[in-house]
């Protein structure tokens, strides 16, 4: 059976019509196997992709979507600490190992990624190698992508007498790109509410927050607030917008957003102004040592704040 056939049979099999719950209310399906996943970030902090992990019998299914990495190969690896400090991510650790193994056969070693020439990737397997519980340690694990290839240490006798102790560590994968902790469940599709009628319980999760209710108690919990690239101006190249942070949306996007308000915006310019449908609001001025005017800009649950320089 394929890692993809897996994956979906799991998937599948947890999902099901339940009976209508105590006072009327509809009581979500509760999956006996629930996904976890880790959600990829960049050094920028710009989010580059999903990874999933269920639980396949004695084995683990995985599936990733990554977009904007760099095209070709890419080591791709599960690493000891749940930790991605950017931007080098090295306190993610080493690779994920039982006993004393070297790599390849680090317990953490998964197959490469390969990246398209759009800057997409997808990757469907089942490993054995680590389990559930492993990935849901007390100090965490972590997703990692590298720059380079993995060579899975394979180098010929011919060329050297033994493989030196980086390229059995890592398979000389190079610099960490992106990484991803591995957390509980899967997030549900934007706009869908679910309601659990025996604990009076209705989450819902849109764009830019989740709120939950219980018992007349409401609790939300935002969008993560990424800090981003300042941006430069053209033809300009004096004009940049600094101070750069996008909630609800990547900074790829708010990158984009912060160009186009750039050409709307001064460190003199209007209070209010709209763009491409945000409500751009300046909010602060200061003269020294340089003009600058700090601009909030929202639409719905996004949000974009930047300084114009």
């Amino acid at each position: 059976m394929t890692a993809a056939l897996v994956v979906a049979g799991v998937l599948l099999a947890a999902c099901g019509d339940d009976d209508d719950g105590a006072g009327g209310a509809v009581q979500t399906t509760v999956a006996t196997r629930q996904p976890v996943v880790a959600e990829m970030v960049a050094g920028d902090g710009t989010p580059v992709g999903r990874v999933t992990f269920v639980e396949a019998g004695a084995q683990v299914a995985v599936e990733a979507a990554f977009t904007n990495l760099p095209p070709g190969f890419h080591g791709f690896h599960i690493h000891t600490v749940g930790k991605c400090d950017r931007p080098a991510f090295t306190t993610a650790g080493g690779h994920l190992v039982t006993g004393d193994a070297s790599h390849p056969v680090h317990a953490g070693d998964q197959p490469v990624l390969m990246v398209l020439a759009d800057r997409t990737a997808s990757l469907r397997f089942v490993t054995d190698r680590y389990t559930m519980s492993q990935l849901l340690a007390p100090e965490g694990r972590a997703v990692i992508v590298h720059a380079a290839a993995d060579n899975y240490a394979n180098i010929p006798s011919r060329y050297v007498r033994e493989p030196d102790a980086a390229t059995k560590s890592t398979g000389d994968a190079g610099d960490r790109i992106a990484c991803g902790v591995v957390t509980g469940s899967r997030p549900g599709p934007a706009g869908v509410t679910s309601t659990t009628a025996a604990a009076a319980l209705t989450t819902t999760t849109s764009a830019g927050a989740t709120a939950t209710t219980r018992a007349g108690a409401t609790t939300t919990v935002r969008a993560a607030t990424l800090d981003c690239p300042s941006v430069g101006f053209t033809p300009n190249t004096e004009d940049a917008a600094t101070s750069v942070t996008a909630t609800g949306l990547s900074c790829a996007e708010a990158e984009t957003f912060v160009r186009a308000a750039g050409a709307r915006t001064s460190s003199g310019g209007p209070a209010r102004v709209d763009v491409n449908g945000y409500r751009c609001v300046r909010v602060r001025t200061v003269r020294e040592p340089i003009p600058q005017a700090f601009y909030e800009c929202t639409n719905g649950a996004k949000k974009v704040t930047f300084v114009r320089t």
